[in-house]
C-alpha cells in the first residue's frame, strides 16, 4: 500500500525502529518512494527528519 495512503499530512505516526523508536511525531510528507519527512519534538522543538516509511507506524 502506498504511503500516501497509509499515512496524510498532520497525522500521528509512531517510531518502530531506529535511535527513536516509541517515539510519536507528526507526518509532514513523502520524500520519494521509501522516505517520509516527519516532524519530532525534541527538547522542545520541532526537528524535520527524513527516515524510511518502514521506520513508521500509525499512531492510534
Amino acid at each position: 500500500m502506498p504511503a500516501s495512503e497509509l499515512f496524510t499530512p498532520g497525522s500521528k505516526v509512531r517510531l518502530i525502529d531506529g535511535p527513536f523508536k516509541d517515539l510519536e511525531a507528526v507526518f509532514s510528507k513523502t520524500d520519494g518512494e521509501e522516505r517520509a519527512i516527519i516532524l519530532l519534538n525534541i527538547l522542545q522543538r520541532e526537528q524535520r527528519l527524513k527516515v524510511p516509511l518502514t521506520a513508521l507506524a500509525s499512531s492510534c
